[in-house]
């Protein structure tokens, strides 16, 4: 009788094993690398239009009508909107469009937006100074002077700060508790160096502001002073129309005027990630201006648009496009968007809290508020 070694297993059996192994190893493989991955998807889907500038036309050509700026109350029940030539500040049902109450200014509206609890709307603009606004009715409450016209503006997330972006290249912050002016910061540049746009990181630790002196900076912010301290200088080459930092941190965007589309780098390092080129259509008289960039409120998704040139030779000229980009792939330099969709030269996007909504502001003088589908 014979007797195998302990350990050593007979020739079919091994081969059974071998070939479970391999068929194993085979299913993980395809399972990892054979899966396709799913596309990123985000969708608008119109929702309603409504003039936030009497004096405008929906889908019509007129650049003295826009509406510079819109945002949603916190609550995403009401929408405020600031207009240019009518020079007033309007407050909107956010479920229909309705018009609730107009409050008149004497200079064109630049930007409005709601305090974090509701409370109030700012409104600035063309005339130096920010009205503090009682949403119920659009009674004025505080006006706070600049010495220079305002640009940029927002809240701080805890609601603590408002700071305001001027035309003398002046960041203002005012404790909203009080209205006091706690400091004046200088951007840059060089005399009527506006700054356009202002954000902060959701924790408010840090700040982003940009400039027509071609610059977006990064900086620290003491909260109690209002002392903001410089961290980075981001060049982009040309105005800088909007900048928007990323709700997790991690990015930063930046919408550019005279074809130098939109950029985006890690925050808070500056590392260029993605340089999205402007879309230039044939015979435009005037590079194209990327006025509008915003984040969905998970990070997601980048939102992109402008006014894509001067309507010179038809109906497919200087219209304008929004553009949706999915952040992870910025992450790895593609630049494809994941959804894309013509409509009148954009001036302005906001995102309701729920993030189901989202609004645009326009050039022919209207809001949109559009379904957000992912």
């Amino acid at each position: 009788k014979q007797h195998r070694a302990s350990g050593v297993f007979p020739a079919a059996l091994h081969s059974k094993i071998m070939r479970f192994a391999f068929g194993i190893i085979a299913l993980l493989t395809w399972a990892v690398l054979g899966r396709a991955v799913p596309a990123a998807t985000f969708q608008l889907k119109p929702y309603w239009v409504a003039l936030g500038d009497p004096s405008g036309e929906v889908d019509k050509d007129n650049s003295i009508a826009s509406v510079e700026c819109a945002e949603f109350s916190p609550d995403g029940q009401f929408i405020v909107a600031g207009s240019k030539r009518w020079a007033a500040v309007t407050l909107f049902r956010a479920s229909d469009g309705g018009k609730i109450w107009q409050h008149p200014r004497d200079a064109e509206v630049e930007v409005v937006a709601f305090s974090r609890d509701g409370r109030y709307i700012a409104a600035a603009g063309e005339d130096n100074l920010v009205e503090i606004l009682d949403p119920r009715d659009g009674r004025a409450m505080q006006s706070l002077e600049l010495i220079a016209a305002a640009d940029g503006m927002r809240f701080t997330h805890d609601g603590r700060l408002l700071a305001i972006g001027d035309e003398g290249q002046g960041i203002n912050l005012y404790r909203t508790a009080d209205w006091k002016k706690l400091s004046r910061t200088i951007h840059g540049g060089s005399g009527q160096n506006a700054v356009n746009s202002i954000d902060f990181t959701k924790d408010d630790a840090f700040v982003a502001t940009a400039g027509t002196n071609g610059e977006v900076k990064l900086w620290s912010l003491d909260g109690a002073s209002g002392a903001l301290s410089p961290l980075r200088t981001l060049a982009c080459g040309a105005t800088v129309k909007s900048v928007r930092i990323s709700p997790d941190k991690k990015l930063v965007a930046a919408g550019i005027g005279r074809g130098g589309g939109v950029r985006v780098w890690t925050f808070p390092t500056g590392e260029l990630v993605a340089h999205i080129e402007a879309h230039t259509p044939p015979r435009m008289p005037k590079p194209v201006t990327m006025e509008a960039v915003e984040w969905t409120s998970d990070g997601a998704f980048l939102v992109t648009g402008g006014d894509e040139g001067q309507k010179v030779g038809g109906p497919e000229d200087g219209i304008g496009t929004i553009r949706v980009y999915a952040a992870a792939d910025l992450r790895q330099g593609k630049i494809a968007p994941v959804f894309e969709h013509r409509v009148f030269r954009q001036e302005y996007f906001h995102f309701a809290s729920d993030g189901r909504r989202m609004l645009s502001a326009h050039e022919d003088g209207t809001v949109r508020v559009w379904a957000v589908e992912r």
